[in-house]
């Protein structure tokens, strides 16, 4: 037997989508909660007939298959409980996240972020051409129009209005569904909604209008909903926080208007359950506005990126002088299509003048004329962090077309009616930062992953994290390449902590617990660092949002949620997190497909300004490909191409590509990275005047036993890379020592290396006979990291051969005869024991002197 059913307090949307069910699944029995919503209960006590509902089963033991609806939480289905057994499949439709306790029963899963359940449902059987009833589509036309607000609340997709319109093919009663959704206040809920009304506080900060409120009633009272949904069209906030007490029971209401307001994320540490504009608590035995106030405590800790002037300005600005003629001004406006410009004398703002204007004078012949004699002066302007609210204020109230956005006094940018028009109302091939990601995963468990490659004292460290973030209301998060290299199969050692919270606040507390010997805070940034007894540093990380003033700039940062902490980072596969917050350790959380595009062994960027925002992710994406042998995802690629051919490398600092390069010559596989360099057209931007040989380079990044032995002697193993870049050209190394801030060995090490390899290089191909110390003393000049290169420069047997006498013998070898031996024939130590030591080594180096007899017997005859 199979069984329908949904939560309890089913509203139209749960009894919606177990009619849809039920016309899927003919042989099936809808069973009712134990609890209804009031205009739910009436509508049935009309309809229940012709929906075939069932109020009980009595053979538990005979249903084999579960099919849930509107939720996936267990806690809301009591009255199924005796049916769950490990035999017992669950297929599930919702339009909330999975919740993890359904897991092990479940068979199959509808599950997308639609605005109401039931629309999965309607897709299936608009699909199957299933006929329905005139009562099954108003139903299920009630259950799109409240779970949406008629199609009004931010959370209704493309695919709730389609379906909706479906319904119509099959008669839906618009009298029914308004009958239903507009049903009148009680006396009772009429008291309950004036006391939220004389409660109601209002607040505006960083450009959103919030609205908190509270009321206390002696009973359970139903219709929440739609009291929140009447405050928030009567005040129209961007955020409402509804709190009431009914009876020992204080039920929390959240919601919001605006897309990058996240609350179940920002309320996550009350427990709170829904969508991220929608969301609601109960919590037993707690004081209504003690709970209220906690969660516009969580409201405020969180920095809720609003969209401000500086984002969307265009910049850099076009200007004339006050000294420009106003046929000057014409023909820039023409050329860029600009409908006014700023006039500035000196870097100060004194005027505007529009095309209009412009048009008028240039009509009355006097286009010689200077712009100042024209322009409006004392200009309204704007700062650049002020909203676009307040930005669309201004233009309305002074009825103008365009801010100037002034800093400091300067011009920085300029804002437009059309600028605004586009984040207000806008096509997605007109958004400026487009997104480039697919879809992610939620529903992973990597807690075996975490188990199999962290140490047991790192799982210990991730167990008091996780139990500290609970308490204090956090969540905590592995982020990053950590997520990457774990889910590819690599053990790790070091974990990079990332809070939705406040950083300091848990690493004191998790320092304390672990008996940390330093706690080093970061207040600026939001960041903390504990040392452990044994040395280990541990760093956390609130989590941030990052703002980038022009291209290749560097990020000014602001606290924010994980989901913004993650969509900063690089590409898909560093943009997932691992959850270790006590009871959802090894949670997946991966918003932009990162896993998807892990398995697919694809590089992608997260929007279309990745590369311009941050142009050393040209060189990471490069030199990913060659670690992992992934390609790049088409759009990607094609960012990654047009970002090169713009130059965008060039306004990164040097210190930072060289940081990349040495990321670089770090790697397992540098001439595959090398190759894409080139391939893309970046080797001669990043190295200039270096001749690529590819021939070359395939033996040189060739790595041998040889190798790995001089690995050792080096001091600085990356410069061994750079030296075999410019082998072919190691005149070029100067180029490389002008452009990039190395230190002074750095910079010693690459001099003697190239001045050593050409010294060496005319010795050791000579045709004469070379006697050993004329080796020894040239190739005691290079550095190991000059060995490999020099080594493969040389072109003839007995050159080779010649180098490896040095290499295999000759800088080994060292004089019988010590300092102690010298003291005791006689001599005085001081600055002669090293000239005698030294002409020892060169004989010996010569075949002159053979052994220590030998060697003494030469001090006597030519010391004393």
């Amino acid at each position: 037997m199979d069984l329908i059913t949904t939560h309890h307090n089913m509203d139209f949307d749960g009894l919606a989508s177990m009619v849809a069910a039920g016309i899927l699944f003919p042989q099936a029995n809808l069973l009712l909660p134990a609890k209804v919503l009031p205009a739910v209960e009436e509508f049935l006590a009309l309809y229940k007939d012709s929906l075939k509902i069932q109020k009980k089963i009595t053979t538990p033991r005979d249903v084999k298959r579960l099919i849930l609806v509107d939720s996936s939480e267990l806690s809301r289905f009591s009255h199924i409980r005796h049916y769950l057994n490990e035999n017992l499949k669950i297929i599930l439709y919702d339009h909330h996240p999975l919740a993890p306790d359904l897991k092990p029963y479940l068979a199959e899963k509808f599950v997308k972020p639609t605005g109401a359940t039931v629309t999965l449902l309607i897709q299936k059987l608009k699909e199957l051409g299933i006929e329905i009833s005139s009562v099954e589509a108003t139903v299920m036309a009630l259950g799109i129009y409240q779970d949406t607000g008629g199609l009004l609340y931010p959370s209704t997709t493309k695919e709730d209005i389609e379906a909706l319109a479906y319904l119509f093919n099959f008669g839906v009663n618009l009298e029914v569904v308004n009958r239903f959704i507009k049903r009148p206040l009680s006396r009772e809920q009429e008291f309950l909604l004036k006391e939220l009304l004389n409660n109601a506080v209002t607040e505006e900060s960083k450009g959103f209008f919030y609205l908190a409120t509270w009321a206390r009633a002696d009973d359970y009272l139903p219709g929440l909903s739609f009291m929140a949904s009447y405050l928030m069209e009567m005040h129209r906030p961007d955020v409402l926080i509804m709190a009431v007490q009914m009876g020992k029971t204080v039920h929390l209401v959240g919601r919001s208007t605006k897309e990058e307001i996240d609350l179940r994320s920002i309320l996550y540490g009350l427990g709170v359950k829904g969508h991220p504009q929608a969301v609601s608590l109960t919590l037993k035995d707690r004081d209504v506005q003690e709970v209220l106030e906690i969660a516009l405590k969580l409201l405020n800790n969180f920095k809720i990126p609003a969209k401000t002037v500086r984002e969307i300005m265009s910049w850099p600005v076009k200007f004339v002088t006050v000294d420009s003629t106003v046929e000057e001004a014409r023909k820039i406006m023409v050329r860029y299509g600009h409908s006014g410009l700023p006039v500035l004398e000196g870097d100060k703002l004194v005027g505007i003048i529009s095309r209009r204007d412009v048009d008028k004078i240039i009509h009355h012949n006097l286009g010689h004329a200077p712009v100042k004699a024209y322009m409006s002066k004392n200009p309204v302007t704007i700062e650049p962090e002020a909203s676009l609210e307040e930005a669309l204020r201004l233009l309305i109230k002074h009825d103008i077309g365009r801010l100037p956005v002034v800093e400091g006094g300067k011009l920085i940018g300029i804002i437009s009616r059309t600028d605004l028009l586009k984040q207000y109302h806008r096509p997605e091939e007109l958004r400026p930062h487009k997104t480039l990601y697919r879809e992610g995963s939620f529903e992973v468990n990597l807690k075996k992953l975490l188990d199999e490659n962290i140490s047991p004292e790192g799982q210990e460290l991730i167990n008091v994290v996780g139990k500290w973030a609970s308490q204090l209301g956090m969540r905590v998060f592995l982020v990053g390449g950590i997520v990457r290299d774990l889910l590819l199969g690599h053990k790790q050692k070091d974990l990079d902590i990332v809070v939705e919270g406040d950083a300091l606040v848990l690493a004191q507390e998790v320092g304390k617990t672990l008996s940390a010997i330093k706690f080093i805070p970061h207040e600026r940034f939001k960041t903390a660092s504990i040392i452990l007894k044994n040395g280990q540093k541990i760093d956390f990380s609130t989590s941030r949002v990052e703002f980038y003033q022009h291209p290749a700039a560097l990020p000014e940062v602001e606290v924010s949620t994980i989901r913004e902490d993650l969509y900063r980072r690089d590409f898909t596969i560093n943009s997932m997190a691992i959850e270790i917050t006590y009871g959802h350790i090894g949670e997946l959380f991966d918003p932009f497909g990162g896993l998807l595009d892990l398995r697919e062994g694809i590089i992608r960027v997260l929007h279309n300004l990745s590369f311009v925002e941050d142009p050393t992710r040209i060189l990471r994406a490069l030199r990913f490909l060659g670690r992992f042998n992934f390609k790049l995802e088409e759009n990607t690629e094609k960012l990654l191409v047009d970002a090169i051919a713009g130059g965008f490398l060039n306004l990164v600092s040097s210190a930072r590509i060289l940081y990349e390069l040495k990321l670089i010559f770090a790697e397992k596989d540098i001439l595959k990275i090398l190759k894409f360099l080139k391939h893309y057209g970046v080797f001669q931007e990043v190295f200039p005047k270096a001749f690529y040989e590819e021939d070359y380079l395939k033996r040189y990044f060739n790595y041998t036993v040889e190798y790995f032995r001089l690995l050792k002697e080096m001091k600085i193993p990356w410069l061994h890379g750079v030296m075999g870049v410019y082998a072919k050209n190691l005149e070029g190394i100067e180029e490389f020592i002008k452009k990039y801030p190395l230190t002074g060995e750095e910079e010693e090490v690459l001099r003697q290396g190239a001045l050593g390899i050409k010294e060496a290089l005319k010795l050791l191909s000579l045709s004469r006979e070379v006697k050993g110390v004329e080796i020894f003393e040239t190739l005691t000049k290079l550095p190991p990291e000059g060995y490999w290169a020099l080594y493969l420069l040389l072109d003839r047997f007995r050159a080779r051969e010649r180098f490896k006498t040095y290499f295999e013998e000759l800088r080994f070898i060292k004089p019988e005869i010590t300092g102690e031996d010298l003291k005791a024939l006689g001599l005085k130590p001081g600055p002669l024991y090293r000239e005698i030591l030294h002409k020892i080594k060169m004989l010996k180096i010569d075949g002159v002197l053979k052994n220590k007899d030998e060697e003494i017997l030469y001090v006597k005859q030519n010391y004393f």
